[in-house]
């Protein structure tokens, strides 16, 4: 078990939703993005979020980073809880976490250069002297090899590759040497020729000045190479974590499996894999299932049961959690085969 004070941070019964308002003032519901999610990130450890497209992840991410208020819950970050921070508070905790977005070209100021775009976290959070902060730029790309950098400042967005552009996005979310980096899909819009150097390069940055990394991707294949723990996140909820190599040699829940068989696979003998995956599509956040948010989609769903009770943590094996009622309390439900 982790010690609180070995966790750099500690989200616990975390809620994000959205009012939905149509006619004026009259309301109609509440998307819940992010619905009761819990978890720990340990200093300098790489924890990766994944899960289909709309299932809350970025939301999550950016309930994290405080670019979202939540609604309940908690974001414990080095033993304060952040989660209702405002003003001066809140300016000093995003000083200690960076944030990588997902598309570098539009991320990035388009009428700023380089030197600007590096230089105003600095001059907003209080670094004084251009020196200083040009030293700090300079070493800053000369780390993320954008070399030499002298020739790299004067530049625009637009005279950038998309590779240099990431690692300028990279760059600013490094250079208030923050303790936590919350990266969004960092290679999603990225060339394949250029995503692997992209994901060594922040793996480096993280291993060099142990920084705590949140790795929200939908890419299951370079989950292995690059995180130290994986959340899978459905329709709100974390419904399964455990350390990369254990979750993906044995998952547990329904969902993980699926995603697991989706993995690109360039031997066709192994394209047999894609007739088990779950059928239809994941449930609207705004009209959520009642019980287990999968249950519409899976195989070993049992009536009046899955489709009632809303799990929680289940721990069949040390370390790794399971949001599935097939290994609670009521496993006996289900016929002993389909645990495997």
């Amino acid at each position: 078990m982790t010690k609180p004070k070995d966790n750099l941070l500690a989200v616990s019964g975390l809620r994000t939703w959205f009012e939905l308002r149509k006619w004026g003032l009259f309301h109609v519901g509440r998307i819940r993005a992010v619905d009761g999610v819990s978890f720990d990130l340990k200093h300098g450890e790489t924890v990766a979020i994944v899960g289909e497209s709309g299932c809350g992840k970025s939301t999550l991410a950016r309930t994290i980073l405080r670019l979202f208020k939540p609604v309940g819950g908690t974001i414990n970050f080095k033993g304060h809880d952040i989660a209702g921070f405002s003003g001066s508070r809140l300016k000093h905790y995003r000083s200690k976490v960076g944030y990588v977005q997902q598309d570098p070209y539009g991320a990035l100021p388009s009428f700023m250069d380089v030197q600007r775009i590096l230089e105003e976290p600095m001059k907003i959070h209080g670094i004084k002297g251009r020196v200083r902060r040009r030293r700090i730029i300079e070493d800053t790309l000369s780390e993320l090899n954008l070399t030499p950098a002298g020739e790299f400042l004067p530049k625009f967005p637009h005279m950038l590759s998309g590779g240099q552009q990431q690692r300028v996005v990279i760059a600013r979310a490094r250079i208030m040497h923050p303790d936590l980096i919350v990266a969004d899909e960092p290679v999603s819009m990225l060339d394949a020729s250029v995503r692997i150097n992209i994901l060594q390069l922040l793996k480096s940055v993280q291993k060099e000045h142990g920084v705590g990394l949140i790795y929200v991707t939908h890419d299951l294949s370079t989950v292995r190479y690059f995180s130290d723990r994986t959340l899978v996140m459905y329709a709100g909820r974390i419904v399964e974590q455990a350390g990369v190599e254990e979750i993906l040699r044995n998952p547990f829940h329904p969902y993980t499996r699926a995603l697991i068989n989706a993995i690109p696979d360039p031997d066709a003998e192994n394209a047999k894999s894609l007739r088990d995956l779950p059928p239809g599509e994941p449930p609207s956040l705004a009209d959520p299932p009642a019980g287990c948010r999968f249950h519409p989609r899976c195989r070993h769903a049992v009536e009046g049961l899955c489709n009632r009770e809303l799990p929680e943590d289940f721990e069949p094996v040390s370390g790794h959690k399971v949001q599935c009622l097939m290994y609670g309390q009521d496993a006996r439900d289900f016929s002993p085969g389909e645990k495997t």
